[in-house]
């Protein structure tokens, strides 16, 4: 049996590394703190799992970024002193619609469709 690396971050890696470097380190770039925009943990899980399929960051980087960009203009527009970012909020606000569907894998086999090991 061959051991097959795959290098890629987890879903639980991706979350923390949005929660404890990405997301602040872009609210210092925006200048915001986060009292100004809150990400509740769920909208983290959700941005991974539906809007970003790479084995890095990079892309849930520049979701996290759009979110920030789209809130400040709803703080300076609405004056709003607080934006709380939901899983609500990222298909009616944000992105309208998911990039990717969570699928679960079929009971039967199908002619036609392949099945991936990773």
């Amino acid at each position: 049996m061959e051991i097959i690396r795959l290098y890629s971050y987890t879903e639980i890696e991706k979350f923390h590394i949005a929660k404890e470097h990405l997301i602040p380190e872009n609210l210092e770039k925006y200048k915001l703190t986060p009292n100004e925009i809150e990400f509740q943990d769920e909208t983290i899980k959700d941005i991974i799992k539906d809007y970003t399929r790479e084995t890095g960051v990079r892309e849930l980087n520049r979701k996290i970024q759009t979110i920030i960009r789209q809130s400040i203009l709803l703080i300076s527009e609405k004056e709003i002193e607080k934006v709380v970012v939901t899983p609500q909020s990222l298909s009616t606000l944000y992105f309208k619609k998911k990039d990717y569907e969570f699928t679960s894998k079929q009971k039967k086999a199908r002619r036609g469709v392949a099945t991936g090991l990773a």
